[in-house]
């Protein structure tokens, strides 16, 4: 709402009218009818509303201070995204929060008031119960009473039966003092008795019913008090079930809490770990195709060194062979350094005819030539020889950290490089070292050790088998989760999501793939030179024995079969048969990816 407002009086039809212009242009006018004080009447009025609008405009002002537009920035695979949050999301989460929190509020109240209610109707109970023994004392002392004075009753009666009976007979006479005859005594007190007798029945049939009525409110009294206490038993299991689902609440809710933090810092170490990985990732192929590519043309080189340098020793034969020809026998002894030696290199006058001078000329320049291809070579075997080398020690620091025995996987790696073969050119005992042909020959000794390195590295399992997880249990002794019995545990447990996909850590063959035992659901893949990963306990098995499998293909589920304590896969990784410890292949695997 706007600071401007504007006042009018309208004198024709005595009204004030108040015009207010908000931030977005929309105008609102209030008016009102002036009295017959005038204006000035309306001056309480008019501050009225304007503080009214005045607030009006200020929660409208915090609230689209509170609800703009915002923007979540999201990074993935080396992209950014951008995730509009507009102000209708924001105001349904909003009012979800709320909803949740009164929803918490209310069943809090629900809880007290019940709580309270409860003991209001404990305190009625209680009440009702020494009401009813109260009762019940009274109810048996009247019976008591109503017993005596029934007997009395009935005594007295039979006693003036026995009178009545007597007298009727006039047999016997009555000693009186009285002048009266002995029959009228008697006679006289039939009437009266037989009164007393009816009202004594009266009375008895009055104290039966007002007995009966007793025993009906007695027994409607327990009636009440049985129900009240059925009632009061159920509020009480109530009460307890309610108890119960409260602190059942409780722990989900902070369960869930702690989940949610857990589950929230493990994202953003996996995405800050995924993209580094993916960075890494893509450093490791260029950097591995340029290997690749310089590796192929320095091997093209080699060839073409080797093949100009065969076409040079040829032409040197050749030449050889006709300055034999023309110098004689003492020519043909020389050696190559010799003939270089007779030849007058910087220019002095060489005696002869001009065949000889020519052909002298010519093998200069071959041995120069060749001279040059041999340096050429040697500088482009010294390089190769040096990437050679460091690819070779990474290689083998990689494979030690794994705890693999180098020196018989290594040969076993060799013996799998076949192809081998070519024409025979044997070297003197003097150069078999020095020179072109040794370092050739050191570089394919190189190169075949490098080539088998990278045929073993290619079937080493060197990632983990799930992509989320947390190290549930480690390799080596630990206590049993079943009878906490100092155990030796041959693998790693890696807990996670049930039916989270589990993958091959490196290509092979699958050499059992089933239930086995305590392992459960069980996938074993040979990956070659002895080499051999287990995956057990898993939920499902999605591979069949003797099936070809590559490099993170999905084998199964992650599950709980067989001897375990919750959702995980038990990850074993063996050699010739001996278990080795998985967290090191694991953690050479994340090594390649720094070092590259």
């Amino acid at each position: 709402m706007g600071r401007e407002h504007v006042y009018r009086t309208c004198t024709v039809f005595r009204t004030f009218c108040i015009f207010a212009t908000c931030a977005d242009g929309q105008q609102f006018v209030c008016q009102f009818q002036l009295g017959r004080f005038g204006l000035s009447s309306m001056e309480p009025i008019r501050t009225y509303w304007y503080r009214v609008l005045a607030g009006i405009s200020s929660i409208k002002r915090l609230f689209d201070e509170l609800f703009r537009e915002r923007e979540l920035i999201l990074r993935s695979h080396g992209r950014v995204y951008f995730v509009p949050l507009t102000r209708r999301l924001q105001l349904s989460a909003a009012s979800v929060v709320l909803v949740v929190a009164l929803w918490g509020i209310g069943m809090t109240l629900m809880s007290t008031i019940k709580s309270g209610v409860i003991q209001v109707k404990n305190d009625e109970i209680r009440e009702a119960r020494v009401a009813y023994e109260d009762l019940f004392e009274d109810v048996l002392r009247y019976q008591k009473k109503v017993a005596a004075v029934t007997s009395t009753l009935r005594e007295s009666q039979e006693t003036l039966l026995a009178r009545v009976g007597s007298g009727g007979d006039g047999g016997k006479p009555v000693k009186s003092n009285a002048t009266a005859k002995p029959g009228d005594g008697a006679a006289g007190d039939k009437p009266a008795l037989r009164e007393h007798l009816s009202e004594i029945d009266l009375k008895v049939q009055q104290m039966a019913e007002t007995n009966d009525l007793l025993e009906g409110s007695l027994d409607k009294i327990k009636t009440e008090l049985k129900l009240a206490g059925d009632e009061r038993d159920h509020i009480i299991k109530t009460r307890g079930k309610l108890r119960e689902r409260i602190v059942q609440l409780e722990e989900m809710l902070i369960k869930s809490r702690t989940d949610r933090a857990y589950m929230e810092r493990r994202v953003a170490e996996l995405n800050t770990t995924l993209t580094q990985n993916q960075d890494e990732k893509g450093r490791v192929a260029s950097e591995r195709d340029s290997l690749k590519s310089r590796v192929g043309g320095l091997e093209s080189g080699v060839k073409g060194a080797n093949k100009r340098a065969k076409l040079a020793e040829v032409d040197l034969q050749m030449v050889l062979s006709k300055l034999e020809q023309t110098t004689g026998a003492n020519g043909a002894a020389a050696s190559r350094s010799d003939v270089a030696e007779i030849i007058d290199i910087d220019g002095e006058t060489v005696t002869g005819d001009v065949a000889t001078a020519d052909l002298r000329r010519r093998t200069v320049a071959l041995l120069q030539r060749l001279d040059d291809l041999h340096a050429a070579q040697g500088n482009v075997l010294d390089r190769l020889g040096e990437r050679t080398v460091k690819n070779i020690e990474e290689a083998e620091t990689l494979i030690a950290m794994t705890g693999l025995e180098l020196d018989q996987v290594m040969d076993r790696a060799t013996r799998t490089i076949a192809g081998q073969g070519g024409p025979l050119f044997e070297i003197s005992s003097s150069e078999e070292l020095n020179g072109l042909p040794g370092s050739v020959s050191v570089i394919d000794n190189q190169l075949t050790r490098w080539a088998a390195l990278r045929a073993l590295l290619k079937r080493v399992p060197l990632i983990s088998p799930v992509d989320f997880y947390h190290m549930a249990s480690s390799y080596g002794l630990r206590s049993d989760p079943f009878n906490n019995r100092k155990a030796m545990h041959y693998g790693v447990d890696l807990a996670g999501w049930g039916g989270a996909p589990v993958f091959a850590t490196a290509p092979g063959k699958v050499i059992f793939a089933g239930r086995k035992g305590r392992y459960g659901k069980m996938v074993e893949i040979d990956h070659g030179y002895g080499i051999r990963t287990r995956y057990a306990h898993l939920q499902k098995v999605l591979v069949q024995r003797g099936e070809e499998v590559g490099h993170r293909h999905e084998i199964g589920l992650l599950g709980s079969t067989g001897r375990s304590t919750g959702p995980h896969v038990h990850y074993e990784v063996r050699f010739d048969g001996k278990p080795l410890n998985p967290d090191k292949f694991i953690k050479a695997g994340r090594y390649v990816f720094k070092g590259q």
